[in-house]
């Protein structure tokens, strides 16, 4: 499946893609940015650095990339926001959002509703017949986003992590139409 943005997602949120060593440097230090100021809350500061470390280094992000993954910066104009992470699963027929984060300051503004508008139209573009994404069951502002944007839970996902930690999340998906 080839993941491309039109990079256009409204008149305002537009969609980069991540292609060199500098934009993983930037993408990481943003993660570590919007984890550490959303999650310590929900999960607690040492799940939120052992996530960060394993799952959105420069390491493990520069991994995913060659597995398959495929990552944009969120920009409002100029402005990066935040970045949203997809995945093939041909054995689904499915496309993941495996990662979709936004700065505190930018949520609540339309800007994942576009974002997600734009997914949808890539995913329909491919053929596939679902997006599906997990999110944490403490998350109620994000679940709550989520539905208003057309997903529904489909499952409970808990999940060793290792390091001592439980993923304790909701798997939500969309059915996609053309």
């Amino acid at each position: 499946m080839q993941i491309r943005a039109t990079c256009l997602v409204d008149i305002m949120t537009k969609l980069h893609p991540i292609t060199s060593v500098d934009d993983v440097h930037r993408l990481a230090l943003m993660a570590h940015e919007i984890w550490n100021e959303f999650f310590p809350s929900i999960i607690g500061q040492a799940q939120v650095d052992y996530m960060v470390e394993t799952f959105q280094s420069e390491k493990a992000l520069t991994a995913q990339l060659n597995e398959g993954y495929t990552y944009f910066f969120i920009c409002d104009d100029e402005a990066r926001i935040g970045y949203i992470g997809l995945v093939p699963r041909p054995d689904k027929n499915a496309l993941q959002i495996s990662k979709f984060y936004l700065f505190k300051d930018a949520r609540a503004k339309g800007h994942g509703r576009s974002v997600i508008n734009e997914v949808h139209k890539i995913a329909a573009s491919n053929g596939v017949d679902c997006l599906y994404l997990t999110v944490n069951k403490y998350n109620d502002e994000t679940i709550t986003a989520y539905q208003k944007m057309g997903f529904t839970r489909s499952g409970d996902i808990i999940m060793d992590i290792e390091g001592g930690f439980i993923m304790d999340d909701y798997e939500m998906t969309m059915t996609v139409s053309d």
